[in-house]
Parts: C-alpha cells; sequence; structure tokens
C-alpha cells in the first residue's frame, strides 16, 4: 500500500539525513493504516476491534482468518468499478465511501482486500522498526 511505502520513505530518509520535518506524515499514515481513516479499519487483520476479516487470499478464506495480515486498502471508485467485481456482502461502509477512497471488506474485491506480498512486506518492515 502507497501508504506505508510513504512511511518506508520518511524512515530511510530520516536515518540518511537526521532531518525529522516529515514525522508528522509518517505516523498519519501509520495511524490511517491502524485504524484513523474514514471507515475506523485497520488493514492489519487482528490489530484493533474492527479490522479486515475477508481478505480475498485462500489460506484466509479456508481458516477464516488470517493474522497479522496487511490488505491492500482503499482505491478509487472509478478504478474498482473498471474491474467489475461481484461482490458477497453488501457494503457496510456505504455511508464513508468516496470516489477517492473505496473500501470494501469483501473476499471477492481483490483490489482493496489481497494481501500482496510486497504490501506485507513494508507492512512488517514499517511496523518492526517501531517495535525496536
Amino acid at each position: 500500500m502507497t501508504l506505508l511505502g510513504i512511511a518506508l520513505q520518511n524512515i530511510l530518509y530520516k536515518r540518511i539525513t537526521n532531518d525529522k520535518r516529515f514525522d508528522s506524515l509518517e505516523v498519519a499514515q501509520r495511524d490511517f493504516i491502524l485504524g484513523r481513516n474514514p471507515w475506523g479499519v485497520s488493514f492489519i487483520s487482528e490489530f484493533g476491534t474492527n479490522y479486515t476479516r475477508n481478505f480475498h487470499n485462500q489460506v484466509g478464506f479456508l481458516r477464516n482468518r488470517l493474522p497479522g495480515g496487511f490488505s491492500a486498502g482503499p482505491a478509487s471508485k472509478g478504478f474498482i468499478d473498471k474491474k467489475k467485481i461481484q461482490y458477497e456482502n453488501q457494503d457496510k461502509y456505504l455511508k464513508f465511501q468516496s470516489t477517492e477512497m473505496y473500501y470494501r471488506d469483501d473476499r471477492q474485491d481483490y483490489i482493496t482486500n489481497e494481501p500482496t506480498i510486497t504490501g506485507n512486506a513494508t507492512a512488517i518492515f514499517v511496523m518492526g522498526l517501531y517495535g525496536k
């Protein structure tokens, strides 16, 4: 997800330059991933009380959970509409959706709910640095 990429860029920039002027942007990006967003959803599974539950993922589907999995997060409504996804569930976040940011916690949504390798790698790296 782009948001954690921005946080990662600041972390690396700060290590090279010792310049902390983008720290507030980094924290805002991290907090968005952890639930400070229009939907109140943590995009990291089992973090907080309202988190992604219906990953577009075989293991997540079979086990009905994917602890620590990181979903791709929101995309533009226009981009998603072009994919013509046939959703399983009603949109429980309808009142929070916009044309710029659209998110569905639905197993069929491979745009916003797929735990990609690159997204999860970035999440592990960024969140791991906060833990040290």
